[in-house]
């Protein structure tokens, strides 16, 4: 186990699952946004096994985790990178650049800083499935960006899953949107 888990496999585990929890839910928000705009049907299923056999392959090399990433995703579409085959070719053009990796992680922040803000800011500044939201669906979907701003994506999603949890326990409608 890593030094930074005190050599703990329960605290290995627990921060495990709730990574990949976060990160599948950031999943099913980026596949649930294209399949509403591109009308590519997507399963919950095969984005989990892919997040998972991906994670053990990147574990097996020494590399992090490996998950849904929305910047990515819409760099992706920015590029044009739309089809199913973008992911395996994404792959090899990876693996084609490792020669050349300590040069690509000398690139400026700024410059990476730029190209994920291009990708992901027009969804930040007016982030339409949040603002279709109405009622307690609403008011759970603000409360888990807060918190995820105000302390990090771990304290949002626990307390987005608090708080949803609360609505359901008091009979709150899961999915009113504005009409």
């Amino acid at each position: 186990v890593d030094l930074c888990y005190g050599g703990s496999w329960a605290a290995l585990a627990k921060s495990s699952v709730v990574f990949a929890a976060v990160d599948f839910l950031q999943s099913v928000s980026v596949c649930s946004a294209f399949e509403a705009e591109n009308g590519h049907a997507w399963s919950p299923d095969r984005e989990l096994a892919a997040q998972g056999v991906a994670s053990v392959a990147s574990g097996a090399f020494r590399g992090g985790p490996c998950g849904a990433s929305l910047s990515r995703s819409m760099l992706a579409r920015l590029t044009g990178a739309t089809s199913r085959a973008a992911g395996f070719v994404h792959g090899v053009a990876a693996i084609s650049l490792l020669p050349y990796a300590g040069a690509l992680a000398a690139t400026p922040k700024a410059a990476l800083a730029a190209v994920v803000l291009a990708a992901v800011g027009p969804g930040v500044a007016r982030p339409k499935g949040v603002l279709a939201l109405r009622g307690s669906e609403a008011g759970v979907a603000w409360l888990t960006a807060l918190a995820s701003v105000v302390a990090d994506p771990t304290t949002g999603f626990l307390a987005g899953l608090a708080a949803a949890a609360a609505v359901a326990a008091l009979g709150g409608k899961n999915s009113k949107k504005a009409s």
